[in-house]
């Protein structure tokens, strides 16, 4: 019993250190910096009525000037219906690409439109903070594209929203690393990054992040992850095994290394767990306030909203140990209320 407390000590003291390093690594993400600045198209790909759609909308509106392209699906009359009764301009998707997903289409209808120097991509569900234009293309003198991620906010309090929340919090954990990653929901770019050839690659693509990312680190180019640009993710979770399920096969079919690594956490923890609860050992409780103070500390621009998805985390874990390992298994994701097969 002793040989299994003092392992469980000595893992329990590596975790808290390892989680206690990677919050001073993550401090930079707050401290950003450039001068470009130039005309801005933002384009907003939307399909179905988000829960705060409209606020979303407005958020954005409210920013500094810049040109706001709306594109919906053709086929989703509700939709437009509601977009042009609340007097949104919007644009019809085209027919840009054949085996891209609804997504792309609409962001390519975006570009095929946008006027600006530079494109800064936006999710439907996404409601952005005071400044976030400005936040989001000034690194772009420095770096090929620019991305922050959202802090997740549940509309009401159910399991699958808090369940949601806790895993959410897990898109910021290769951050801030050499594995820096796009995150589609706030991306820049500086217009003429899109050539003909990038765009012809898009073309054939379901997951828009993924594939931009791969093609800017191909490149070798740079990307500048902004923490202060942090949208909030407004959302009611209706389908969270589907949802979770397509974002952890994002990361198999694009980053598989990160997949395998956080299933060597999910089973790590797992040990840590069973070690502490046979040799009665109280330690575990130190990595785990650390884990949640971690993301205390990523969310600490949006105030109070930070809490709960923080403790949450915790259950997070564990439940993305579980949907990524069912992921690894699936050939299809559902995306918006659209099925796609996957090579």
């Amino acid at each position: 019993m002793q040989i299994i407390w003092l392992l469980a000590t000595s893992l329990d003291i590596l975790f808290a250190l390892m989680i206690i390093s990677q919050i001073l690594v993550e401090n930079k993400l707050f401290k950003v910096s450039g001068s470009y600045d130039g005309k801005v198209s933002v384009i907003m790909p939307i399909r179905g009525i988000d829960p705060t759609l409209l606020e979303n909308i407005n958020s954005i509106e409210k920013q500094r000037p810049y040109e706001l392209l709306l594109v919906a699906d053709p086929d989703d009359t509700e939709t437009i219906n509601f977009l042009r009764k609340a007097g949104k301009r919007t644009l019809l998707s085209e027919n840009v690409c054949e085996t891209c997903s609804g997504k792309i289409r609409a962001q390519l209808t975006g570009l095929k439109y946008a006027t600006g120097d530079c494109v800064i991509f936006v999710d439907s569900d996404s409601r952005v903070r005071e400044n976030w234009i400005n936040q989001m293309i000034s690194p772009l003198d420095k770096h090929d594209a620019v991305s922050t991620f959202s802090w997740p906010v549940p509309v009401k309090y159910s399991v699958k929203n808090l369940l949601r929340a806790g895993y959410w919090t897990l898109g910021f954990e290769s951050q801030g690393t050499s594995h820096n990653f796009l995150w589609g929901g706030s991306m820049a770019f500086r217009r003429n990054f899109f050539s003909e050839q990038i765009i012809s690659e898009m073309s054939t693509e379901w997951c828009d992040d993924c594939a931009l990312t791969r093609i800017v680190k191909r490149r070798q180019g740079k990307i500048s992850f902004n923490l202060n640009a942090m949208p909030l993710n407004y959302y009611d979770e209706r389908k969270l095994s589907s949802w979770a399920i397509r974002e952890a096969k994002t990361i198999w079919k694009y980053y598989p290394k990160g997949a395998r690594t956080f299933l060597l956490l999910f089973f790590i923890l797992i040990l840590l767990l069973t070690l502490s609860v046979l040799s009665y050992n109280i330690l575990i409780s130190i990595p785990l306030v650390l884990w949640i103070v971690k993301n205390l500390f990523r969310g600490r621009n949006v105030g109070k909203i930070a809490i709960i998805p923080a403790i949450m985390s915790i259950a997070g874990i564990f439940f993305g140990g579980y949907i990524t390992l069912r992921a690894k298994f699936s050939d299809k994701v559902e995306w918006r209320g659209r099925v796609y097969e996957l090579n």
